[in-house]
Formats: C-alpha cells, structure tokens, sequence
C-alpha cells in the first residue's frame, strides 16, 4: 500500500514540473518491487500476495514506458530530444 502512494505522489510531482529523470527510474524500480515481472510467459506473476500491487504497478509502469517523452517534458530543466 505504500508503494502505490508513492507512485501517485511522485506523479502528481511529475506533471506539476517538479520531477527529475530519477524520478521515472525509481517509478520503474517501485514497480518492479511492486508488481514484478509483467511477462506472463515466464511465469512469473508478481511479487505480491495481493493483486492490488500489481493492478497498479503494471499499467503505471507500462504508460510510463510508453509515455516517457512527454513525462519528460514536464520537466523545464531537461531538454527532450527527438
């Protein structure tokens, strides 16, 4: 329960121009600890005893990856590069 609260924080942070690129690692790290493995497989189904975890890590960590641009480009201090 606690990794979710951090994700949402560190999110709202993010969008509000306040995040760094290590913001995004460690959302990729959360997620990770969080819901583990998304390849089904390999059968591997998380880390969790419960699937909220994973309800949330998955698809956090998956429209960061897809959506990692525009992630960045809230943040004034980095310049993204196409």
């Amino acid at each position: 329960r606690e990794g979710t609260t951090w994700l949402v924080k560190m999110l709202i942070r993010m969008i509000n121009g306040g995040g760094t690129e290590r913001d995004i690692d460690m959302i990729y790290e959360i997620t990770d600890n969080i819901g583990g493995l998304i390849d089904f497989s390999q059968g591997s189904f998380g880390k969790t005893i419960c699937p909220f975890g994973e309800a949330v890590a998955w698809p956090v960590r998956s429209f960061v990856e897809k959506f990692k641009d525009e992630f960045l480009s809230y943040m004034p201090h980095l310049e993204v590069v196409a």
